[in-house]
């Protein structure tokens, strides 16, 4: 019996780190695009203001 419960534990616990690494990386790659559209946004101003 321990031993079962261990095991699914084990993979209960496994399931939660993927979801988690998932989060993280959808959350690393929208910072991403928030960072690049700024950086973009950056360079238009700059392009107005040469104009």
């Amino acid at each position: 019996m321990g031993t079962y419960k261990l095991k699914y534990t084990l993979i209960w616990g496994m399931n939660k780190i993927k979801l988690l690494f998932i989060f993280v990386k959808k959350l690393i790659s929208i910072l991403i695009v928030l960072e690049s559209s700024k950086h973009f946004l950056k360079e238009c101003k700059l392009l107005l203001v040469h104009m």
